[in-house]
């Protein structure tokens, strides 16, 4: 192992040890092949609600087969590792607050299970690239408009959205013919799509607003909560 990796990998162990709960795995660890063996093994970073953490060092690339990530603050090298974490299927940002999408996301092609939590007005089309996602939850209150790419997210079956700014819910949202479970918090929106009603398989529909239900809305047979 050269020099410049094996610095790499004693500081990203250095970072985990003393800003994380996660030392377990690492209780044997004796030597440099035990501490690469322990991070390559690394499955779960929790970061969330940490008051004092530092920033992680970009070494944090290393963690390849993360799988589970949660942040609850913005570190600016764990943002520009997100396209090593290829492997990552559950991503929660909750009380993150990002002032910006990360274009990085639409790349995370195995996410099953996304939060985010922030004060960017607007996502990306790329976001239709996350075909595996299962659950979506966004709180945004500067969100203004969802991607028309929403619809291709063929796999999702839970859908939350609350934002105080958001204008409209694009048509595209009846594509997603897998959905059980729909929750929009948004009291801008001054009329639902038709297309609510080709969701056949939608159980719940929650919706805190003022909006008139479109009358497709009775063809949703399978609903149970109103």
């Amino acid at each position: 192992m050269l020099t410049s990796e094996k610095q790499e990998y004693e500081e990203i162990y250095d970072w985990l040890i003393h800003n994380t709960n996660q030392q377990q795995g690492f209780k044997e660890v004796n030597s440099l092949d035990d501490i690469q063996k322990a991070i390559l093994n690394f499955e779960e970073l929790d970061i969330g609600g940490m008051m004092t953490i530092k920033e992680p060092p970009t070494s944090i690339s290393l963690l390849k087969n993360l799988k589970k990530l949660y942040a609850s603050d913005f570190y600016k090298n764990l943002m520009n590792s997100l396209l090593h974490f290829n492997k990552l299927e559950h991503v929660d940002f909750s009380y993150n607050w990002l002032k910006y999408y990360p274009k990085e996301i639409g790349k995370l092609l195995n996410l099953r299970h996304l939060e985010l939590q922030a004060n960017f007005p607007e996502i990306t089309e790329d976001f239709g690239n996350l075909i595996n996602l299962e659950k979506l939850i966004i709180l945004n209150s500067s969100l203004v408009t969802l991607p028309k790419s929403l619809g291709k997210l063929n796999n999702l079956n839970q859908l939350v959205v609350s934002s105080g700014n958001l204008n409209e819910i694009p048509n595209s949202i009846g594509d997603l013919q897998n959905l059980t479970y729909l929750e929009l918090n948004t009291e801008n929106v001054a009329t639902l799509p038709t297309s609510l009603g080709r969701l056949r398989k939608l159980k719940t529909l929650f919706i805190t607003s003022k909006q008139l239900f479109p009358q497709t809305i009775g063809q949703l047979l399978e609903l149970e909560s109103l």
